[in-house]
């Protein structure tokens, strides 16, 4: 069975609410509302996190029915913060926010129902300025939630 990116993004919303409560509580998936159409800026007030699946990257384990994976799905949190009175401080709100959200995805073990094993988060180099404009300072922070798929090819019978 494959890693449901579902479950894994219900699971790193519920684990990023908890662990940045202090700072923010607007804490969710991305959606098309998020994001302004005509300027592809976000615009969602901050402070706040956003979570996005990326892609999905899947490995053969070496077995002869290739129907064993492991996988690599690529994630990312857009972490902003608006600002209150200084570039400055904004900056220094953002980048604190991000600070948490590292601490608390790095290493971080989901258990979810489609893969009771736990997927182990692995954080994917630095973070990158993502956009820094009218509606706030925002990073991306990119990282991995790893897994194993094992699939039946269950196709009945082709004719």
């Amino acid at each position: 069975m494959a890693t449901r990116t579902d479950e894994v993004e219900a699971a790193l919303v519920t684990a990023l609410k908890a662990a940045l409560i202090s700072v923010t509580k607007d804490v969710a998936a991305l959606t098309y509302e998020d994001v302004d159409a005509d300027t592809d800026n976000i615009v969602v007030t901050a402070p706040a996190v956003r979570i996005q699946f990326q892609k999905e990257a899947l490995q053969n384990m070496g077995d002869r029915n290739f129907l064993d994976y492991e996988s690599d799905q690529k994630w990312i949190a857009l972490v902003g913060a608006s600002r209150p009175s200084t570039v400055e401080i904004e900056r220094g709100a953002a980048q604190n926010i991000l600070e948490l959200a590292k601490d608390a995805l790095a290493g971080l073990r989901l258990t979810l129902a489609s893969n009771p094993q736990g997927n182990a988060v692995v954080m994917l180099g630095d973070p990158e300025l993502f956009n820094q404009q009218q509606d706030g300072t925002w990073y991306a922070l990119p990282f991995t939630v790893k897994s194993f798929s094992s699939f039946t090819a269950n196709i009945g019978s082709i004719r």
